[in-house]
């Protein structure tokens, strides 16, 4: 019956016709469990390729692809491949989403044909080994360099560098620039933990010393040093800067105070305990030390500060004490010189850089009196100002100042003498022209009274007056000499007369020619005239003809003069009329000063005129400028204060306590601001600043609000920080003894405190989900893992229980059943709670109905019930039967379809369906022990390959 059931039922994709399989596979249904089922049992079992091929490419379990991979040749594992791409493509995901294999991936990219096609997902191979290999053995240079720029530790780069070095040149430049990069930043890491432990042990030194000196400047320099390496520093050595540092100042502090107590006890003590001697004592010691050590900028604070404390101190001290005369007038004396000091070295800081420059002025004036004059004139103005007090330490540009003024009165001394050298120069020179007048010689003459009046303007008045009246006789006789020798001035006038024609023919700009004309011109009179008439009137006729272009130019001139002259007549009149005109109570004052600006600038436009027609036009246009400036400063005047009122209502704002109307008032203020009209630059500038200062502050306190927002949500993110390392610390924490009901009420709790977290802001609203479900995925995986594990400890307990039950039923068929077995048994089954469901209160009936023989007939086991058992198992668990039962397994999934069974079952769970064949199993008796074994092996299979190991 069974070989003819078999037949009858048998699937056509077991048929030995290829075409008939091919068809049926492609019949298959790959969305039905059954049938997908078959599907990878023909992806595995399948011995012509075609047919493997074609049940591949219809499994949809890329788990069962993945195992399949690797057990196969390359051929049908490239088939493999393209259906898993298939899949991954099916399901939006990458290949390297839908296998986490390593080896695999990189096998596939590897041997790829098309290997680049992979280089955007590398990025998801985090196994060294796996890049190295790709890097290694990859088919394109793309893929090797892309698989090389992803390897980060030193040990595959070493590796990679050794293995491309004589074969890829472009992958081992790339790992050995890794391999630089990290070994650099290991040996700057180690430099920077050397660093930290050096500064730390520093400070822990300084905290402890007794040496004081230059403590503080010690201190500061820890501290900069500590910024440079801070980055690589551990939470906790970072608390323990800040603690050191703490210590540090704190001691600074405690000694300096203590050193400052300890000098007021001694001055006290000094002064035998008297206030008034030591405030008297305290402003002696100061006073001699300014004597000694020049006061500076630095010392003002410091200064003022003790003329206020000491000058209470006295107050106190005096209050109700008589105090002698001349204390009184010591200490005010005494105070008197520390003001002195204080007002000198704050006049000292304006003024050392005029004193500076001056000092650089004189050593620059040796070579002119006057300047040198000036300039010490003028530091002695300053240091007057300064006023330093005799008898105290000078700083180092006084004395400076003072050396200069020593040097200035050297430098004089020596101009003085160089002006005697000067006058003996000219006592020379003039000596010289007498004797080149007496020789006739007119141009030397003419060169010398130059250099000799050149001389003369070097010396003082005095020295120079009666030189002047001896070089006035030479000047006389010089031009006596001229006069005499003007009859031989013919060749030169006839010379004359050519240049001048030459002129004629000449083109150059007019100025420059008239210029020329006129020079000729001047030269001809110095020469005294012509005594030939024809010469004259050729010199003449010539200049004549040589002029006219200019004098063409010099009339177009005077026209552009004239025209400008009767433009600025027009502007004057225009200007007036719109002035007299106007309605200045209703007046569009933007264009009015838009007129005022434009009038003067066609007034500047209208030029060159003539300076004396101009003068009565200028100063008619400046009366009714004057006018319209009247005016225009009125409505200016009247726009200052509207702009006044603005700045003051939004000063006003600035303490608004409602924070949006504020920022709206501003706003409209901005706006009334834009709409009041002219004002004057320089006062519209001072009210800008103090309204946009006053609108900055406004709006600096939303800036404000703003930040605390942000500074609320990163105070949010940072408890959620909080709670997701709480909860990964919970995960590391979790041990094989925690028990299964504290790990499901605290997945509830953080789920409970995760809905409770305040607002973040929307970037990190994501990663924080993100970062919370991971993690709440670890914590189910390990309360699923829990609970397997507590199914599989209550299976054990039923496997035990259904063992002794059978043990005992054998023995009771054997008449061997004794007392030790009936009270292990009744021990066994005294608990029911350590067994599934109902199964212990199933297996304790069994137990009675064993011991007193009377089963029913269902509870007892045969050959034939434990093997369809043992399928049914199988079944649920999703793994394969023994060959030899293959035909029985087909044969039960037959009948359960045509009962309707599996539709039933493939809504359950495999772990349920496993449930109820288990119960079935472990409540009947029978066989015996040896027959039993195999059977519970495949049960015991079954129940690992869901459940996993015991």
């Amino acid at each position: 019956m069974a070989t003819f059931l078999s037949k009858l039922f048998k699937p056509k994709w077991q048929s030995k016709h290829l075409p008939t399989r091919l068809e049926a596979i492609k019949a298959l249904d790959e969305h039905q469990q059954e049938e997908q089922h078959i599907l990878q049992q023909l992806a595995k079992e399948e011995t012509h390729p075609e047919a493997r091929s074609a049940a591949i490419n219809k499994v949809t379990n890329s788990q069962c692809l993945i195992s399949l991979h690797g057990q196969v040749d390359d051929a049908i594992k490239r088939t493999i491949e393209a259906r898993l791409q298939q899949l991954a493509s099916a399901q939006s995901l990458t290949l390297f989403d839908l296998i986490l294999d390593a080896e695999l991936l990189c096998e596939m990219i590897v041997k790829s044909e098309q290997p680049d096609v992979f280089i955007n997902g590398l990025g998801h191979i985090e196994d060294p080994q796996a890049l190295l290999t790709i890097a290694t053995h990859g088919k394109t240079s793309r893929i090797r360099q892309a698989a090389a720029e992803l390897l980060e530790s030193e040990q595959p780069l070493q590796a990679l560098a050794n293995a491309a070095k004589s074969k890829d040149k472009s992958v081992y430049q790339i790992a050995k620039n890794k391999l630089n990069r990290i070994r650099t930043e290991l040996k700057t890491r180690a430099e920077h933990r050397a660093a930290v432990e050096k500064i730390l042990g520093e400070l822990e030194e300084l905290a402890h010393t007794d040496n004081l000196q230059m403590y503080n400047a010690k201190l500061e320099s820890l501290i900069q040093r500590w910024d440079a390496h801070v980055a690589e520093a551990s939470e906790a050595e970072r608390v323990c800067f800040k603690e050191r540092v703490a210590a540090c100042k704190q001691r600074s502090e405690t000694l300096e105070r203590e050193a400052r107590e300890q000098a007021e006890q001694e001055r006290l003590e000094r002064a035998g305990g008297d206030e008034q001697a030591a405030t008297l004592l305290m402003l002696q010691e100061t006073l001699e030390h300014f004597q000694g050590q020049a006061a500076s900028a630095q010392d003002r604070a410091s200064l003022d500060a003790l003329i206020k404390t000491q000058e209470t101190r006295w107050l106190e001290a005096t209050r109700h004490t008589q105090v002698e005369k001349a204390q009184s007038k010591k200490y005010q004396n005494m105070m008197h010189a520390l003001r002195h000091i204080l007002a000198s070295v704050q006049a000292f800081a304006e003024h050392e850089s005029v004193i500076r420059q001056e000092i650089t002025n004189i050593a620059a004036s040796r070579e002119d009196a006057g300047k040198l004059a000036s300039h010490v004139r003028k530091l002695k103005d300053t240091l007057q100002k300064v006023d330093w007090p005799a008898n105290f330490a000078q700083p180092h540009t006084l004395q400076q100042a003072h050396e200069a003024l020593g040097q200035s009165a050297d430098i004089k001394q020596a101009l003085a003498e160089n002006a005697k050298a000067l006058q003996d120069t000219i006592q020379q020179q003039l000596k010289q022209l007498d004797e080149s007048l007496e020789d006739k010689q007119v141009k030397a003459s003419a060169k010398l009274v130059k250099a000799i009046q050149g001389n003369l303007a070097q010396l003082d008045g005095a020295r120079a007056e009666k030189l002047n009246a001896k070089l006035s006789l030479y000047i006389k006789q010089l031009h006596e000499l001229r006069d005499w020798q003007s009859f031989a001035a013919s060749p030169r006038q006839e010379e004359l007369c050519d240049e001048m024609e030459r002129l004629c023919e000449h083109t150059m700009e007019p100025r420059a020619k008239a210029e020329k004309i006129r020079a000729m011109q001047k030269e001809w009179k110095t020469l005294g005239g012509a005594s030939d008439k024809n010469l004259w009137e050729r010199f003449k006729a010539a200049a004549d003809k040589a002029y006219e272009p200019c004098q063409r130019y010099f009339d177009e001139q005077q026209r552009l003069k004239d025209n400008n002259l009767q433009r600025r007549q027009t502007i004057i009149e225009q200007l007036g009329t719109f002035i007299e005109n106007n309605d200045w109570d209703n007046t569009d004052w933007p264009a009015a000063d838009k007129i005022n600006q434009r009038a003067r600038q066609e007034w500047k436009s209208a030029f060159p005129v003539d300076f004396k027609a101009n003068k009565p036009l200028q100063k008619e246009f400046n009366r009714l400028l004057g006018k319209l400036d009247d005016y225009l400063n009125g409505e200016r005047e009247r726009n200052h204060a509207k702009k006044e009122a603005i700045v003051n209502e939004a000063e006003a704002l600035i303490e608004q306590q409602d924070l949006q109307a504020a920022m709206q008032q501003a706003k409209a203020l901005q706006k009334s601001w834009q709409e009041v009209g002219i004002t004057a630059h320089k006062t519209d500038r001072a009210l800008w600043k103090r309204f946009r200062a006053a609108c900055d502050a406004i709006f600096a306190r939303r800036d404000a609000q703003r930040e605390e927002h942000h500074q609320a949500l990163a105070d949010n993110l940072d408890t959620a920080r909080q709670l997701l390392a709480t909860i990964d610390n919970y995960l590391n924490g979790i041990d094989a003894t925690t028990p299964l009901s504290e790990l499901t009420q605290t997945q509830r709790d953080f789920r409970t405190q995760f809905k409770q977290l305040p607002m973040l802001a929307k970037k990190e609203q994501e990663p924080v989900n993100h970062a919370f479900q991971t993690a709440m995925d670890k914590l189910s995986q390990q309360i699923k893992e829990r609970k397997l594990a507590h199914e599989k400890s209550m299976w054990s307990a039923a496997q035990q229980g259904a063992s002794l039950c059978r043990k005992a039923y054998i023995a009771q068929q054997d008449g061997t059943l004794n007392e030790a077995l009936i009270a292990e048994g009744d021990t066994q089954f005294s608990d029911l709670s350590a067994y599934p469901g109902n199964l212990g209160k199933m297996l304790k009936e069994l137990w009675i109905g064993v011991k007193a023989n009377s089963l029913p007939k269902q509870a007892i086991l045969d050959n034939d019930e434990a093997r369809a058992l043992c399928i049914r198992a199988e079944i649920a668990a999703g793994i394969d039967s023994p060959d030899s039962e293959k035909q029985l397994r087909m044969q039960l999934q037959v009948g359960r379809l045509s009962e309707g069974i599996s539709k039933k079952v493939e809504h359950q769970s495999r772990e349920a369906q496993l449930a109820a064949v288990l119960e079935s199993w472990y409540r009947k008796v029978g066989l015996s022990e040896q027959e039993t074994a195999p059977y519970e092996a495949r049960i015991q299979h079954c129940m690992k390959s869901l459940f996993g190991e015991q």
